[in-house]
């Protein structure tokens, strides 16, 4: 049970790290659901947390819990979704957009808000599946 708290923690703490690392220090926004710490943060710790459950004790222990698996699950992910979503411009460095644009940017939004919803059920289906089959 104790193991169980620590890999929660562990992953709570390293989404909340890297979620704020890219929202405030690369300036990393995306469409729909992916605009804002939450929803980054969210993707970042069922990762992190899939990831401890999914790879082997590797690095060193703390109480018995290697931290290193949701360590480095974390940054992967974490660098995958800073390559996928465009740098956020500041309202001053806005050009107005076309209408045209503004119908083609809705739908992509839905795009990244679907992609969303099936990554997160994949994640916790991983979290579940490793509780489940692995230990």
């Amino acid at each position: 049970m104790v193991i169980v708290a620590l890999q929660i923690f562990v992953s709570y703490v390293v989404a909340l790290v890297l979620g704020v690392l890219l929202i405030s220090v690369l300036r990393r926004r995306g469409l729909g659901p992916w605009s804002g710490l939450l929803f980054f943060s969210l993707l970042l710790f069922f990762a992190s947390w899939a990831g401890s459950l999914w790879i082997g004790p590797v690095g060193p222990a703390s109480g018995g819990f290697h931290w290193l698996p949701p360590v480095i699950v974390g940054l992967i992910v974490a660098m995958l979704l800073a390559a996928a979503t465009p740098r956020h411009a500041k309202p001053s460095d806005r050009i107005p957009e076309k209408p045209a644009k503004l119908e083609q940017a809705e739908a992509v939004g839905i795009v990244f808000g679907a992609m969303f919803w099936m990554s997160l059920v994949l994640l916790l289906a991983l979290v579940f599946l490793g509780y489940v089959v692995v230990t």
